[in-house]
């Protein structure tokens, strides 16, 4: 039985409107923190997603620029014979 049912069963309409206002007050505050609860969840799943991507996109770059490092590092000794076999010079610095 609610709390507002057992103040008209007392007699106290003013007290059973209280009650009615409260629960109206808490299912309001129910239903908003529901709704931020909703977009925070949506939220974190886009920065998982982002997270994600960057992540990979990360991985790519090191590997590209790990990739650049050696290239260079074979023009700098020209010990490469990939290098030597399309016409680089033997020293080129």
């Amino acid at each position: 039985m609610g709390r507002a049912q057992l103040a008209i069963q007392k007699g106290d309409d003013e007290l059973a409107r209280e009650a009615l206002s409260r629960k109206a007050t808490a299912a309001e505050q129910a239903e908003t923190l529901g709704n931020q609860l909703e977009a925070q969840t949506n939220s974190l799943n886009q920065l998982c997603v982002s997270s994600l991507y960057f992540d990979s996109r990360s991985s790519l770059l090191r590997l590209q620029f790990s990739t650049v490092c050696i290239f260079f590092v074979c023009i700098l000794h020209c010990s490469c014979p990939i290098f030597l076999m399309h016409g680089f010079p033997g020293n080129v610095f």
